[in-house]
């Protein structure tokens, strides 16, 4: 009776550990998610900030071949 009763407990503290696990490591993947997606605008916007402002500076898209002007 002792064994089942302890098999039992060992099984149910497993089980709980592996479902913290999984919320833990769910909670971390959306972290690490968030911060990837924050960074992935902020290069985007830099990106379009410097299309912009080349293509403001730009009359002839020739001029790009030119390494002076480049």
């Amino acid at each position: 009776m002792a064994l089942c009763v302890g098999g039992i407990s060992l099984w149910t503290i497993s089980h709980l550990t592996y479902d913290y696990e999984i919320q833990n490591m769910t909670h971390l993947v959306d972290t690490k998610a968030t911060i990837i997606d924050d960074e992935l605008l902020r290069s985007e916007n830099i990106v379009n900030y410097t299309a912009n402002a080349i293509s403001r500076k730009v009359d002839d898209p020739a001029q790009l071949r030119d390494l002076s002007f480049r």
